[in-house]
């Protein structure tokens, strides 16, 4: 079976029309249907699945492809439905999602998966897989109750259907740590500067993406994505006087105003996700990925001010960051390479009790 479809992509000798899966309680597991007509287009209408067991949840959607640069089509993001049009000699491949109930009965269960098609000629017809799932006796926790952290990034200006089908996706992939773009959630909410050093937050918007995540996925973390600029550090984003996102120079002729707002906007969402009992979940990404260490440095400093106890966590790409950050990192997240290089000190930080993503 190919993992990776390209529209040129071709059946191989080991592959077949029969998929077996494995999946514990409580779990997610999916697999990919390949289609291919030699010399016809055809298009996929719709699908369906039978003897679908107590307990069981089954969606399926297309893959989506991207014409890039060299004018070729690389599979990208996955469709909302199955609906889609292929041309002749190409491949289209299908996901199919076995989601599991914590409840569900143990055991071993044939379904078959059918993919509705209408070729160039009008003719309609029916391929269809045998999907063999074996439901194992174990039950993974909800991801909000996992030992692992495991974060995504995603676009916070979809609707909120999209949002929503996002937040569904992020539990069926045990995502559990929601990334929190802080700045235009709080203009979306009519937060603005007004005065040089004090800013009004209106934290509606924020609270209202963050219930939605809250009710459709299942997370144990609440991470505030960076302010300062990644890698160089040389600036950061700020809210101005008409309530939008703006740069501001770091340790410029402005550092009173770059002060000022650190200090607020993080001292301010500490305070607010207190009453909101969020606190314990909230985690701060500063730079992301940084290369020179005076901007985080800076900005650990205010937030350990400001929101005490807040853990600071940061992705680390070099090795020269990941030792000159380590022990500055309440929860450092080495880059394997990085990982490797020092294993002995973050396994020593691990032994400890420390995060360590």
């Amino acid at each position: 079976i190919a993992h990776t479809i390209f529209r040129h992509t071709q059946m191989g000798e080991n592959d077949v029309g029969h998929i077996t899966l494995h999946t514990a309680r409580n779990g997610t597991i999916a697999a990919q249907i390949l289609l291919r007509d030699v010399g016809q287009a055809f298009t996929v209408d719709g699908w369906r699945v039978i003897d679908v067991p107590a307990g069981v949840h089954v969606d399926a959607c297309a893959q989506g492809y991207e014409i890039y640069n060299d004018g070729l089509p690389y599979p990208d993001k996955l469709t909302d439905s199955v609906q889609v049009s292929v041309l002749p000699n190409a491949t289209q491949g299908f996901v199919v999602t076995f989601r599991t109930d914590a409840d569900a009965p143990i055991g071993v269960y044939n379904m078959y998966v059918f993919l509705q098609l209408t070729q160039a000629s009008g003719k309609k017809a029916e391929m269809s897989a045998m999907v063999t799932l074996h439901i194992h006796n174990a039950v993974l926790p909800d991801p909000c109750d996992s030992a692992f952290g495991h974060e995504y990034f995603f676009d916070i200006e979809a609707d909120e259907a999209k949002l929503i089908s996002y937040a569904k996706a992020m539990k069926a992939l045990r995502v559990n740590t929601l990334y929190v773009n802080s700045i235009p959630l709080l203009c979306r909410g009519g937060s603005k500067r007004i005065s040089k050093t004090e800013w009004f937050f209106d934290y509606s918007a924020l609270d209202a993406f963050i219930k939605l995540f809250l009710e459709h996925g299942s997370f144990k973390h609440l991470t505030l994505t960076n302010i300062i600029v990644p890698v160089s550090g040389e600036w950061m984003t700020y809210i101005d006087e008409n309530g939008h996102p703006a740069g501001l120079e770091l340790f410029g002729d402005d550092q009173e105003t770059a002060d000022a707002f650190l200090r607020a906007v993080y001292g301010g969402i500490a305070a607010h996700f207190e009453e909101m009992r969020w606190r314990d979940m909230l985690r701060i990404h500063l730079e992301d990925e940084p290369h020179v260490s005076k901007a985080w440095l800076w900005g650990r400093a205010i937030c350990h001010e400001v929101a005490p106890g807040v853990p600071c966590t940061e992705p680390l790409d070099t090795k020269g960051m990941g030792r000159t950050l380590g022990d500055e990192c309440d929860i450092p997240v080495p880059r394997l390479e990085v990982f490797d290089y020092d294993a002995e000190y973050y396994a020593n930080r691990i032994a400890a009790g420390d995060g360590v993503w």
